[in-house]
């Protein structure tokens, strides 16, 4: 069975059951709560497809299979293999793996032993400075025994003389010099440093730190936090091994995992971290401020990392995004960028000065002016110094750039030429032809295209294109240029669907999310183009209007509305055939000021132009 049938074998609808579902279309259902974030009233699933989405973007939506991975968390292997079950799909059974070979025990014997137990109380009776430089007092140097030989141990040519115990079977020597190679020599078969806070619960809080290294671990009984140490990433499957024995009187702890920050102890954390979850035990990331490991983050700041642990925060908490100073990086790039301006003033001053990073929504019905509109705000922007990528998906470069000529002559001459965008596009002013030998003309094409036309970058779809696409030049074009472009895009009903077995309103649903999360994920405004549905053609603009797709109104930032401005019963097609035409400019959504506020605009369809009334 290929993917595509495997997919409509079972019904999305029975295998989530029928509880909290409800009907709310013609075979369209609604899931209440969210099975992904547990609010009401957007997790829907589409009968005639067999697919699922949510229009306030807190998930992907697909198939089933999609549904198992992103909902369930299963991989993609899982998930597969779940639906051949469920459809009655033999399913192939996976080899077993070999073990592997495990290295014999390095058992101390009983003379290493007695040769050990003589040593450490030798070192005992002696104090150094190598301990306290790594950040450790008396209290955690008497509490374990660390002890010091001045003349030091040989052991396989090489002297050490920090003796520290982790058990009757497992010594570690050290060197007191941290820039020597081959500063450890582990005697004995290497064992878990204070195992017994697993093994017997009742010793600590509920909090369990699991490190790397002794000295990590030491570092954190320092600060009377209780830490075990694997002392080499392979023993995480024997912590794992004590953990699962014990997870009944451990399924109160929470098991904080502060391995070391490099690729050896994040895999060791992955491994821990599935591994305790699937034995039902709580655990999460410990994050230590950018440093290597705990014991460096002691050495270097005692008070930050007593502070970070009296928290008890861990990765990705907002005390960590303001410690480690995104918070102020971030707030410091703002300050320093210019706000982006769209020409309208009114608008700029509702928007906060501008443009920032977010999605823009403006629709207006059909031939109103909101592609006009659009270009001239690129044109403006372009104008000002910012990168500008305008992807006209159905109106050609040629006739925007007419278009953007006719309104600076417009502007340059004052409104008096009587020059239209037709006469550009057919190459005729006066006579056929004549175009560059108007000398006004010539000097609009100098002034445009020694300002906006160096920033602007019209990109052609030919309905081809898809968001997938669009995001895929957006990002290209920022590598190449090293530049956050201002993205415009005309118009959205005209974006290809991602997945052509979608309905439109799943297709624009998905694309409004994708749109958001590009803004977000480039920091970069994305402005969209819409139409409105036929039934809002002769009512005032309001969110109605864009209900083909609820993503827009809860997923845009700013939504702007394009409508005629009249006086009680005006007729509507006069008022379109004034010049300049009368339109207001309807601010329904505004996630960064005022909103629901009407800005007047003044539009001159023939040259393209708009103004504030």
């Amino acid at each position: 069975m290929d993917m595509e049938n495997l997919k409509q074998s079972v019904k999305l609808l029975d295998y989530i059951g029928s509880n909290g579902i409800k009907q709310v279309g013609a075979n369209i259902y609604r899931v209440d709560p969210c099975p992904v974030c547990g609010h009401k009233d957007h997790f829907t699933i589409y009968g005639d497809s067999n697919s699922y989405s949510s229009f306030n973007g807190c998930c992907q939506g697909g198939s089933i299979i999609d549904y198992m991975m992103e909902v369930e968390g299963m991989d993609q292997a899982q998930a597969i293999e779940k639906t051949k079950e469920l459809a009655g799909v033999e399913v192939d059974k996976p080899r077993q793996q070999e073990k592997p070979k495990q290295e014999p025990e390095k058992r101390m014997s009983e003379e290493q032993k007695e040769e050990a137990f003589s040593l450490i109380e030798k070192a005992r009776q002696n104090s150094c400075s190598y301990y306290t430089m790594r950040g450790l007092t008396e209290k955690t140097i008497n509490k374990y025994g660390l002890g010091y030989l001045p003349e030091g141990v040989n052991k396989r040519g090489q002297v050490f003389k920090c003796v520290l115990p982790v058990s009757e079977n497992f010594i570690i020597y050290r060197k007191d010099n941290d820039q020597e190679q081959d500063r450890y020599h582990n005697e004995g078969k290497t064992e878990i440093f204070n195992l017994r806070y697993l093994e017997e619960p009742s010793l600590t809080g509920r909090e369990i730190y699991v490190t790397e290294g002794l000295f990590d671990a030491l570092s954190l009984e320092e600060l009377d936090r209780p830490a075990v140490a694997l002392n080499s990433t392979s023993m995480t499957s024997s912590l794992l091994e004590v953990a699962t024995k014990n997870k009944e009187r451990l399924k109160e702890k929470a098991f904080l995992l502060a391995l070391d920050n490099d690729d050896t102890g994040r895999k060791a954390a992955k491994e821990l971290k599935e591994g305790l979850k699937e034995a039902g035990l709580q655990v999460a990331d410990y994050s230590f401020n950018g440093y290597k490991d705990v014991n460096e983050y002691l050495i270097n700041d005692r008070e930050g990392l007593e502070a970070n642990l009296k928290t008890k925060h861990t990765k990705g908490s907002v005390f960590e995004y303001l410690d480690e100073g995104q918070f102020w990086q971030e707030l410091k790039k703002r300050a320093e960028e210019a706000d982006i301006k769209t020409g309208i003033s009114s608008l700029d001053t509702n928007l906060g000065g501008g443009l920032y990073p977010g999605l823009y929504v403006l629709g207006s019905v059909s031939s109103l002016g909101k592609t006009a509109l659009a270009l001239q705000v690129a044109d403006r922007i372009a104008g000002a110094g910012f990168k500008v990528m305008f992807f006209s998906l159905e109106m050609g470069a040629f006739e925007l750039v007419c278009r953007s000529l006719t309104r600076t002559l417009f502007e340059m001459t004052g409104g008096h030429n009587g020059i239209t965008t037709g006469n550009f596009i057919k190459n005729q002013i006066d006579e056929p032809g004549d175009l560059f030998n108007n000398e006004e003309a010539i000097k609009a094409f100098q002034q445009y295209g020694t300002g906006p036309a160096i920033n602007l970058t019209i990109e052609e779809g030919n309905f081809n294109l898809d968001v997938s696409k669009i995001r895929e030049q957006v990002e290209e074009y920022q590598a190449l240029s090293g530049l956050r472009p201002v993205v415009f895009i005309d118009y959205l009903q005209v974006i290809r669907p991602l997945n052509m077995q979608l309905t439109e309103k799943q297709h624009i649903d998905l694309t409004i999310v994708e749109l958001r999360r590009m803004a977000r994920d480039l920091d970069i405004p994305v402005f969209c183009v819409s139409s409105f549905n036929r039934m809002s053609y002769n009512n005032p603009a309001d969110m109605t209007a864009f209900k083909e797709s609820g993503a827009i109104e809860y997923t845009a930032d700013v939504i702007l509305a394009l409508q005629l401005r009249k006086n009680g019963e005006e007729d509507i097609n006069e008022l379109k055939n004034r010049e300049p035409r009368p339109l207001e400019l309807v601010l329904l959504k505004n996630r960064r000021g005022k909103a629901y506020d009407n800005i007047p605009l003044d539009y001159w369809p023939k040259v393209n132009y708009f103004t504030e009334a």
